[in-house]
């Protein structure tokens, strides 16, 4: 294990000495996709927890609530269209659940620009959320959660790996 700097500029076999724990570092991440804010909750950020928790789920209702889409990959787009499909999958497991409830099945390509009558199921309903008045800002918060809850998985890594340390250890 290798030993890090603490961040008041202590060196090693100083008493702000800490060791990396990669292992630590990967559960609190894998958590933190699993449900958002479980990351922190597991390595006792219990207030940071509840924070993201809100911030992350209040992004996704409103999307949903404002008549969001979730991306699906464009053949004409792919490169552009898959990472907007990435930020949503920074969701965790609750994105195909999303998909699925707003679609009907977890769709994640589109099929071409035929009307609602002639495209597949899951097509069709995306496409008829899609002429809402708000569904721009409903799409914006959707990425917005994702995108979010991706930041969060990160921190929760950096933190239980050793990496970053957490506020409170260092007196704050």
């Amino acid at each position: 294990m290798g030993r890090v700097r603490g961040t008041r500029g202590e060196t090693a076999g100083t008493p702000g000495e800490h060791h990396l724990d990669p292992a630590r570092g990967v559960l609190a991440g894998f958590l933190a996709w699993v449900f958002p804010g479980a990351g922190h909750f597991f390595l006792g950020a219990r207030r940071e927890a509840v924070v993201y928790l809100v911030l992350v789920l209040g992004s996704l209702g409103l999307g949903v609530g404002l008549g969001g889409n979730l991306a699906m990959v464009d053949p004409r787009l792919p490169v552009l269209s898959g990472m907007h499909v990435f930020s949503n999958l920074g969701l965790g497991p609750m994105e195909p659940l999303i998909r699925t409830a707003l679609y009907g099945s977890p769709a994640y390509v589109r099929h071409g620009e035929a009307p609602p009558a002639l495209g597949p199921p899951p097509v069709t309903r995306r496409w008829r959320r899609s002429f809402s008045t708000w569904s721009g800002y409903g799409n914006g918060y959707l990425t917005l959660a994702g995108l979010m809850n991706l930041l969060v998985i990160l921190d929760a890594w950096d933190i239980g790996s050793g990496r970053k340390r957490h506020p409170r250890e260092d007196g704050a």
